[in-house]
Protein backbone atom coordinates (compact mmCIF):
# COMPACT_ATOMS: atom_id res chain seq x y z
CA UNK A 1 0.00 0.00 0.00
CA UNK A 2 2.87 2.55 0.77
CA UNK A 3 4.43 1.63 -2.66
CA UNK A 4 1.33 2.70 -4.38
CA UNK A 5 1.50 6.09 -2.65
CA UNK A 6 4.97 6.53 -3.18
CA UNK A 7 4.78 6.45 -7.03
CA UNK A 8 1.25 8.33 -6.51
CA UNK A 9 3.47 11.14 -4.88
CA UNK A 10 6.05 10.95 -7.53
CA UNK A 11 4.48 10.88 -10.39
CA UNK A 12 2.78 14.03 -9.32
CA UNK A 13 5.82 15.34 -8.60
CA UNK A 14 7.05 14.31 -11.71
CA UNK A 15 3.89 15.71 -13.72
CA UNK A 16 4.22 19.37 -11.46
CA UNK A 17 7.97 19.68 -12.23
CA UNK A 18 7.09 18.77 -16.12
CA UNK A 19 4.05 20.82 -16.82
CA UNK A 20 4.49 23.75 -13.92
CA UNK A 21 5.05 26.30 -16.58
CA UNK A 22 1.79 25.06 -18.60
CA UNK A 23 -0.46 25.06 -15.54
CA UNK A 24 0.71 28.43 -14.17
CA UNK A 25 0.73 29.91 -17.13
CA UNK A 26 4.30 30.66 -18.18
CA UNK A 27 5.10 31.73 -21.50
CA UNK A 28 7.68 30.06 -23.33
CA UNK A 29 8.53 31.68 -26.92
CA UNK A 30 8.52 28.59 -28.63
CA UNK A 31 4.75 27.78 -27.78
CA UNK A 32 3.26 31.51 -28.64
CA UNK A 33 5.45 32.34 -31.87
CA UNK A 34 5.67 30.35 -35.04
CA UNK A 35 9.01 30.21 -36.69
CA UNK A 36 8.14 33.21 -39.11
CA UNK A 37 7.61 35.21 -36.03
CA UNK A 38 10.89 34.53 -34.48
CA UNK A 39 12.77 34.84 -37.58
CA UNK A 40 10.74 38.25 -38.50
CA UNK A 41 11.44 39.61 -34.91
CA UNK A 42 15.12 38.31 -34.78
CA UNK A 43 14.38 36.13 -31.61
CA UNK A 44 15.53 33.15 -33.79
CA UNK A 45 19.26 34.12 -33.03
CA UNK A 46 18.90 34.11 -29.62
CA UNK A 47 21.33 31.29 -27.53
CA UNK A 48 19.40 28.84 -25.30
CA UNK A 49 20.13 30.86 -22.09
CA UNK A 50 19.54 34.66 -23.95
CA UNK A 51 15.86 33.22 -24.90
CA UNK A 52 15.91 31.93 -20.95
CA UNK A 53 16.25 35.32 -19.77
CA UNK A 54 14.06 36.96 -22.07
CA UNK A 55 11.47 34.26 -21.29
CA UNK A 56 11.66 34.99 -17.52
CA UNK A 57 11.86 38.64 -18.20
CA UNK A 58 8.56 38.21 -20.13
CA UNK A 59 6.83 35.86 -16.92
CA UNK A 60 8.25 38.24 -14.30
CA UNK A 61 7.09 41.72 -16.02
CA UNK A 62 3.63 40.84 -18.19
CA UNK A 63 0.06 38.87 -17.13
CA UNK A 64 -0.84 36.21 -19.72
CA UNK A 65 -3.92 37.09 -21.73
CA UNK A 66 -6.52 34.57 -21.34
CA UNK A 67 -9.62 33.88 -23.18
CA UNK A 68 -11.97 35.57 -20.55
CA UNK A 69 -10.35 38.72 -21.01
CA UNK A 70 -10.65 39.01 -24.47
CA UNK A 71 -14.48 38.59 -23.70
CA UNK A 72 -16.61 41.67 -24.91
CA UNK A 73 -17.25 43.87 -20.67
CA UNK A 74 -21.24 44.01 -20.46
CA UNK A 75 -22.58 47.10 -21.28
CA UNK A 76 -23.16 49.25 -18.23
CA UNK A 77 -25.80 48.95 -16.05
CA UNK A 78 -28.16 51.85 -15.91
CA UNK A 79 -31.73 52.28 -13.57
CA UNK A 80 -34.24 51.50 -16.66
CA UNK A 81 -37.46 52.48 -14.49
CA UNK A 82 -38.36 53.61 -11.04
CA UNK A 83 -41.67 51.23 -9.79
CA UNK A 84 -44.03 52.16 -7.00
CA UNK A 85 -42.50 55.18 -6.18
CA UNK A 86 -38.62 53.49 -5.35
CA UNK A 87 -39.94 50.34 -4.09
CA UNK A 88 -38.72 48.72 -6.93
CA UNK A 89 -36.08 49.75 -9.67
CA UNK A 90 -35.79 47.82 -13.19
CA UNK A 91 -32.02 47.72 -14.15
CA UNK A 92 -31.62 48.05 -18.25
CA UNK A 93 -30.45 44.24 -18.10
CA UNK A 94 -34.14 43.63 -17.34
CA UNK A 95 -33.70 42.56 -13.63
CA UNK A 96 -35.76 43.81 -11.03
CA UNK A 97 -34.79 44.57 -7.21
CA UNK A 98 -37.10 45.35 -4.46
CA UNK A 99 -35.61 48.12 -1.98
CA UNK A 100 -35.61 47.52 1.96
CA UNK A 101 -37.86 50.06 3.64
CA UNK A 102 -35.47 52.07 5.20
CA UNK A 103 -34.03 52.92 1.72
CA UNK A 104 -37.12 54.09 -0.59
CA UNK A 105 -37.27 57.50 0.61
CA UNK A 106 -33.62 57.40 -1.33
CA UNK A 107 -35.00 55.81 -4.35
CA UNK A 108 -37.96 57.92 -4.45
CA UNK A 109 -37.38 60.48 -6.68
CA UNK A 110 -33.90 58.80 -8.85
CA UNK A 111 -34.82 59.63 -12.37
CA UNK A 112 -34.27 57.50 -15.38
CA UNK A 113 -31.47 56.86 -17.05
CA UNK A 114 -29.30 57.06 -14.33
CA UNK A 115 -25.80 54.63 -14.37
CA UNK A 116 -25.69 52.19 -11.57
CA UNK A 117 -23.50 49.54 -9.82
CA UNK A 118 -24.54 46.40 -8.32
CA UNK A 119 -22.40 44.97 -5.14
CA UNK A 120 -22.80 42.57 -2.14
CA UNK A 121 -24.56 44.17 0.96
CA UNK A 122 -23.45 43.06 4.20
CA UNK A 123 -27.60 42.69 4.78
CA UNK A 124 -28.81 39.04 4.53
CA UNK A 125 -32.29 40.23 4.31
CA UNK A 126 -30.92 42.63 1.06
CA UNK A 127 -28.22 40.77 0.25
CA UNK A 128 -27.63 43.17 -3.07
CA UNK A 129 -26.25 46.87 -2.72
CA UNK A 130 -27.58 49.17 -5.92
CA UNK A 131 -25.16 52.50 -6.23
CA UNK A 132 -26.11 55.59 -8.25
CA UNK A 133 -23.21 56.71 -9.65
CA UNK A 134 -24.06 60.18 -10.14
CA UNK A 135 -25.23 60.78 -6.71
CA UNK A 136 -22.50 57.93 -5.44
CA UNK A 137 -26.01 57.03 -3.00
CA UNK A 138 -26.15 53.67 -2.35
CA UNK A 139 -29.57 51.30 -1.70
CA UNK A 140 -30.23 47.64 -0.21
CA UNK A 141 -31.63 45.33 -1.97
CA UNK A 142 -33.11 42.01 -3.06
CA UNK A 143 -33.50 40.77 -7.09
CA UNK A 144 -36.95 39.65 -7.51
CA UNK A 145 -36.39 39.27 -10.94
CA UNK A 146 -33.35 38.28 -12.81
CA UNK A 147 -31.72 40.22 -15.76
CA UNK A 148 -32.92 38.58 -18.89
CA UNK A 149 -30.99 37.20 -21.54
CA UNK A 150 -28.03 39.33 -23.64
CA UNK A 151 -30.48 39.16 -27.27
CA UNK A 152 -32.96 40.23 -24.95
CA UNK A 153 -31.52 43.45 -23.25
CA UNK A 154 -32.04 46.66 -24.17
Amino acid sequence: MQLIRALTMLVLILFAVFYSDKLLGFIQLNDVMSSAEQKKTGIYQLNDSQRQELEKWINDTFVLKTTASTAPSPAPLTLQENLQNGSQLQLSDGSVYAIAPSDQAKTTFWLTPVPMTVSQSNDPMYPVLLTNTLSGVSVRAKQVKPPLPPSQQL
